[in-house]
């Protein structure tokens, strides 16, 4: 197998595939830099309510 076959049949399963040792750093740079403590998913109509709750105390503070 070639290596644009292996490429193409990589990015068709949604694989990362790293080729060069730039790409390689930057995701060791990528795995060190996530949170180590836990996160929390939330919607953007949450997200936008939180906000809002956060800046309104804030200007009653």
């Amino acid at each position: 197998m070639d290596g644009y076959a292996i490429r193409a049949a990589a990015t068709s399963m949604d694989v990362p595939m790293i080729t060069t040792l730039q790409e390689f750093q930057a995701a060791v740079q990528a795995i060190e830099a996530r949170p180590v403590e836990p996160f929390e998913v939330l919607s953007l109509q949450a997200h936008t309510a939180r906000l809002a709750a956060s800046r309104a105390r804030v200007a009653h503070a």
